[in-house]
């Protein structure tokens, strides 16, 4: 979905690494069109999404959180600290895992929304910067 207020035509900007990449877009059925190309594009490329079923999980913890209030002083913030560092790991995880399988998702049944979808929610990503732009319309003085 465009943002709120948004008239078509717009100018989608693509900010990539080396370049950024500017596309006129008729509106929200070519929004969706392109959206999928860029998608597709980076999902097959390879080098753009963590494919969560090659890369598993992060390493378990070897620390039982219930055994930390019995660990000498010394250790238990430390213990505490790789505790939190890994339940925060698993969630990203999941998060990739949920992201990747929306991006195959959108690729597979050529889901243009769905893949627009998708592209906004890694927009703060690096190197992932999508922005939907209105064309003024006439010179504000």
């Amino acid at each position: 979905m465009p943002p709120r207020g948004l008239q078509f035509p717009a100018l989608l900007l693509v900010e990539e690494k080396h370049a950024p990449s500017y596309f006129h877009v008729e509106d929200e059925g070519a929004l969706h069109l392109l959206a999928l190309g860029i998608l597709t594009a980076r999902l097959t490329s390879g080098e753009w999404y963590l494919d969560t079923e090659k890369h598993g999980p992060p390493d378990p913890c070897d620390i039982d959180p219930l055994k930390i209030p019995e660990m000498p002083a010394s250790l238990r913030a430390v213990a505490e600290d790789t505790v939190r560092d890994h339940q925060h790991a698993m969630k990203e995880f999941k998060h990739d895992c949920e992201q990747f399988e929306s991006i195959k998702k959108a690729a597979q049944e050529k889901d243009g929304a769905l893949a627009w979808k998708v592209l906004q929610a890694r927009t703060d990503y690096e190197y992932e910067t999508v922005r939907l732009v209105a064309y003024c319309r006439k010179y504000h003085t």
